[in-house]
């Protein structure tokens, strides 16, 4: 499951063309975010050893994102427009922590600790530091300052290699204000 943090950060809109009607734009969107990412995993275990009855795993790390889309604004009123953007996200892990936890034969727990962006080759539990997404965003500009939108992205690295190849898969709504 994805437990959803925060994001906060600056957003730069460079306009690209201007539609002959001056209803819609064509513009580029790069912005540098501080984000929170988390997930928690709680389930049978599922594994190749039959030795595990449960699993439990549950992490956050936070990051700086430097999203870089390509946008379409319509216009629809004065004080009313909608936007469409699809682009690119890279992403450094900075800090974060995980646990797990396995329960064996309903008789004992085993469990560990260690930093989310800790991915070596001796510890596969960790998630590598260097992340890149593709995704979108759709939204609203109120009165030419006030912006909502629901963003997502899509991991196109693998981040672990356990469990399963591990990909990014982050959903943000957006509250943002145009100076």
């Amino acid at each position: 499951d994805i437990k959803p943090k925060f994001h906060i950060g600056i957003n730069a809109i460079i306009p690209l063309a201007e539609d002959i009607r001056e209803e819609t734009s064509f513009y580029s969107s790069v912005g540098l975010f501080f984000a929170g990412k988390g997930y928690e995993i709680n389930k049978p275990y599922e594994g190749a050893l039959p030795l595990y009855t449960t699993f439990y795993q549950k992490g956050y790390g936070y990051s700086l994102d430097c999203p870089i889309h390509i946008g379409y604004n319509f216009q629809i009123a004065d004080n009313f427009a909608i936007f469409v953007e699809a682009g690119a996200t890279g992403s450094l892990g900075l800090f974060g922590k995980w646990k797990i936890q396995y329960t064996y034969k309903e008789q004992f727990t085993e469990s560990a600790k260690g930093n989310y962006y800790d991915y070596t080759s001796a510890n596969k539990c960790g998630f590598k530091r260097i992340d890149v997404a593709l995704g979108g965003k759709v939204g609203v500009v109120l009165s030419n300052r006030i912006t909502m939108g629901v963003n997502a992205d899509f991991g196109i690295l693998t981040l672990a290699d356990y469990p399963k190849q591990a990909r990014s898969r982050n959903y943000w709504l957006s509250v943002g204000y145009r100076f």
